[in-house]
């Protein structure tokens, strides 16, 4: 009698513990998917640039040499982001974006834009930029995102030129 209550502990022991194993391997699994999403917007958005970009070789990725040399693109990215910053709606021939992406531009409270940096490679742009509480130049900002483009997680539009157009593929908010 003695043997089967013993037995009976011992079985009520071991789911106990059976289960107090699956409950923290769940957590852990849990923690792992949240700290590898935190990584992933801590400072590599870029690698995704690099995928979008075509470009192989990550560890050689230098966003000064690809920064874009259309002006056009470039004021017309600006526009794009200052047009949002305002709440107006965006108009431009040369860059076509949907409202369902103006939308996920949204700046919360945010004023200004104190990073900007546009790069480029053949037909596919980047334009990365933050938005900000903090007035700044363009100037200033575009420096800005010239020494932190690999380490800080910056929001980005993806686009692609089609027929003289540029076209809005993607947006990512780092936040």
């Amino acid at each position: 009698m003695q043997t089967i209550k013993c037995k009976k502990r011992l079985l009520v022991g071991i789911l106990v513990l059976l289960m107090i194993t699956v409950i923290i391997i769940g957590l852990i699994i849990l923690i792992n998917k949240h700290d590898e999403k935190y990584w992933e917007s801590q400072g590599s958005a870029w690698k995704k640039d690099c995928t979008f970009l075509g470009i192989t070789d990550i560890d050689n990725f230098d966003p000064e040499k690809l920064e874009s040399k259309d002006r056009k693109l470039v004021d017309t990215s600006l526009e794009l982001l200052q047009d949002v910053l305002k709440n107006e709606g965006f108009n431009s021939t040369y860059i076509t974006v949907d409202k369902e992406q103006i939308e996920h531009l949204n700046p919360d409270s945010c004023k200004y834009i104190n990073a900007f940096m546009v790069v480029q490679k053949d037909d596919k742009a980047v334009v990365t930029f933050r938005y900000s509480g903090e007035e700044a130049k363009i100037e200033e900002a575009v420096e800005t995102c010239r020494r932190s483009y690999k380490t800080y997680p910056y929001d980005k539009i993806y686009l692609v030129k089609k027929d003289s157009k540029w076209v809005v593929e993607d947006v990512f908010r780092a936040a």
